[in-house]
């Protein structure tokens, strides 16, 4: 792999690193600001907001103004929004840049992928973009040993160390970093090609299960482990189990970096859906914990290992010129559903008192997406 493969890794470290920084330290930060949860749990949600909103917008900033400059100008406003939150006290003030922040981790979703992807050789493209989503997520582990002992000396050190993780990539980008191709002018045609062509809106749909999917098993998966839980022999080590099936998922993210080398992309997202459905159907019945832990695992990995998959396939399918626009609406698809479908879930639950209608929703939906891709060419053109 080349330096620029590199660069996007960093960038892609950075992000997942923001996305969690301040959630060691949020009783510390709700003593200090002195308000409420929902306005501390803000801090959080703000950044996703900002980050979900822009991923369309980002795809055509990053066409128009080439890729290197829409990466170098993503880790510039990641780094703007972390360095400067270390200046103030005001909880007005953090949460104005816990959104600036967003603004550069949702641009440098879009320039960081397409950069990596588009320096890459075509036979190493789906290993590039799989280690680009594996590191966001070892980056939102990063916080978890920092933050704390960071906390012990000054909590500024907190948004000093996430100003960092932005700054270096944005040196290595500014000095060594180079545009793929020559320039080429983005017609308004090839713009408006991404949102009616049927391939970019079908692995929207496909990453909004897998992404929301996980958000979903993310958010409930506490309350599903104590409602199945046998006794209270169980009960200590819930969060211990929860964790690893959570760790399933990020070790799914590397794990696609190995598996298409025996499967095509549109047969691995293909399989993933189809075990999917069968995954949460069975969560839907099971009424006991053992086999629902292994239905957990089987959809934490399905969720996750076709990261680089999708991806892949919406970089082959998209002019060059407008890469940048398809990976913007497929990730923009997906954070929809990341942002709905737990919802959605916890509705059913309400609605019904049992987790057989919520699983069961995922599994229709999985279904559904999976006849959805078989519409997809076999050989992107």
């Amino acid at each position: 792999m080349n330096r620029h493969a590199f660069i996007a890794f960093a960038a892609s470290l950075g992000m997942g690193v923001a996305f969690l920084n301040l959630t060691p330290a949020l009783p510390t930060l709700q003593a200090y600001y002195g308000v409420s949860y929902a306005r501390l749990g803000l801090l959080v949600t703000a950044m996703v907001l900002t980050h979900s909103l822009v991923q369309i917008p980002s795809g055509l900033v990053v066409d128009k103004l080439g890729v290197r400059k829409g990466l170098i100008l993503a880790l510039g406003l990641g780094f703007l929004g972390c360095f400067l939150s270390i200046f103030s006290n005001r909880y007005s003030f953090l949460l104005a840049l816990r959104l600036l922040t967003g603004l550069g981790t949702g641009l440098s979703f879009v320039a960081g992928l397409h950069y990596g992807t588009a320096h890459t050789p075509e036979n190493q493209k789906i290993r590039v973009q799989a280690i680009f989503g594996g590191l966001i997520n070892i980056g939102s582990v990063v916080p978890f040993f920092t933050s704390p002992l960071l906390l012990q000396y000054d909590g500024r050190l907190i948004h000093l160390l996430t100003a960092l993780f932005f700054f270096l990539p944005l040196l290595a980008a500014w000095i060594w970093g180079q545009n793929p191709e020559k320039a080429a002018v983005v017609s308004k045609m090839q713009v408006s090609r991404v949102f009616t062509a049927g391939p970019a809106w079908t692995l929207g749909f496909s990453h909004a299960l897998f992404f929301g999917g996980m958000m979903t098993i993310g958010t409930w998966i506490t309350s599903y482990l104590l409602k199945t839980a046998p006794g209270p022999f169980w009960l200590p080590w819930l969060g211990w189990i929860g964790g690893l099936v959570i760790a399933v998922s990020a070790a799914g993210r590397f794990l696609g970096v190995w598996v298409p080398s025996w499967l095509s992309p549109r047969t691995l997202i293909i399989g993933a859906l189809a075990l999917l459905a069968v995954a949460y159907g069975g969560l839907g019945v099971s009424r006991t914990l053992p086999p629902g832990l292994v239905l957990l695992g089987v959809a934490a990995l399905m969720s996750s290992v076709t990261f680089g998959s999708v991806f892949s396939l919406g970089y082959r399918y998209s002019p060059p010129q407008v890469a940048g626009t398809t990976i913007g609406l497929i990730n923009f698809i997906a954070s929809i559903g990341a942002f709905l479908f737990p919802i959605i879930f916890g509705y059913l639950l309400d609605l019904t008192g049992t987790f057989t209608a919520p699983f069961l929703f995922l599994s229709s939906l999985a279904f559904l997406t999976l006849l959805r891709v078989f519409t997809l060419p076999a050989e992107p053109g």
